[in-house]
């Protein structure tokens, strides 16, 4: 295998090295790497570009990458991954879910071309740009609060070709949890603008965003091992997951609001078969009295239930989207 070079990084096949895709200043002039290590192969395949902690408060991604990292011996592997297991260390530092610094999002949409005169979350999204030029596949691992299932989102519709598509299909398939089809005409997500460009692109979403715990763990890890195995990087059979899969064809089909403010009261678990009208939530005011019913729109589940994106407290404020759920396709 060829000597492959990225960011800071230069690694000989059948190696592994770290060091970083990029590097922001801060006011104080402190250098913030944005961390990464390439396992690199001894034999020629698929270039597997991994990022974890997109947004700042989605630690787990974090700890997937390293424990895979650590796992693999670079020569029983078939092309190569690179692991960014800190995508944007400015908000992870800050426990927030975007960089605080110019309040913006992370996955996009500010890729391919990134805006290299832009701020500071547009620079990093360069420098992940120029990473996922290099690569022939990416997998984006997000997650939920605690009250949420284990599930894959993919937009497979903008894919450039059939060919990417399919390979799409067939990672998330591979991840092995629920798969949840989040199609959106509009190129939006760092996985569509990847997906427009002709590579397969899929976004694992875990439980308990916010923890480092080993069952969680690994599930990420069985996901991506799995993924790697399915396209022909690693040899073996794909392993099962430990925790429940919802069988069938399943499509995202928006949010649910609070239009009222106050506490948060969950009535139901993420997961669960919600019939429309089913009572999803309550609001009470702080005495306790009942100032909102939140219900289903339609046959159909939660797969997350917190109090708003990037904080998972129940205390909440009109305008709040409490809820992201799904329902089964036609």
């Amino acid at each position: 295998m060829a000597t492959f070079e990225v960011g800071s990084i230069r690694v000989d096949g059948g190696q592994v090295a770290r060091g970083n895709i990029g590097v922001i200043t801060m006011p104080d002039s402190t250098k913030v790497q944005i961390p990464a290590v390439v396992v690199n192969g001894v034999e020629d395949g698929p270039t597997l570009l991994a990022l974890g902690s997109v947004h700042g408060i989605e630690l787990v991604g974090t700890g997937v990458l390293t424990k895979v990292v650590r796992s693999l011996d670079p020569l029983h592997l078939r092309g190569r991954l690179i692991a960014v297991p800190m995508a944007n260390p400015l908000a992870q530092v800050a426990g927030t879910y975007i960089t605080p610094w110019d309040h913006t999002n992370l996955s996009g949409p500010i890729y391919w071309p990134a805006d290299e005169q832009g701020s500071v979350t547009h620079r990093i999204a360069g420098f992940i740009t120029d990473a996922l030029k290099l690569s022939t596949h990416l997998v984006d691992i997000h997650a939920n609060p605690d009250l949420s299932i284990n599930f894959v989102l993919m937009n497979p519709s903008v894919s450039k070709d059939a060919e990417t598509r399919a390979t799409a299909i067939r990672m998330a398939e591979a991840w092995g949890t629920t798969v949840i089809d989040w199609d959106r005409n509009n190129v939006h997500h760092l996985t569509d603008i990847a997906l427009s460009h002709g590579i397969p692109a899929i976004i694992p979403e875990l439980q308990r965003g916010r923890q480092l715990l080993e069952d969680n763990v690994h599930v990420g890890v069985v996901g991506l091992t799995n993924v790697m195995k399915t396209l022909g990087m690693l040899d073996g059979e794909l392993a099962a997951q430990s925790v429940e899969r919802y069988e069938g064809s399943w499509a995202a089909a928006g949010r649910l609001t609070a239009n009222r403010s106050g506490l948060l009261w969950i009535r139901r678990r993420p997961g669960e078969f919600l019939p429309k009208d089913e009572l999803v939530a309550t609001v009470t005011d702080i005495w306790g009295d009942v100032v909102e019913e939140i219900r289903m729109p339609f046959d159909g589940y939660c797969w997350a239930l917190s109090g708003g994106v990037g904080t998972d407290n129940h205390h909440v404020f009109e305008g709040t989207q409490i809820a992201f759920v799904y329902r089964k396709k036609g």
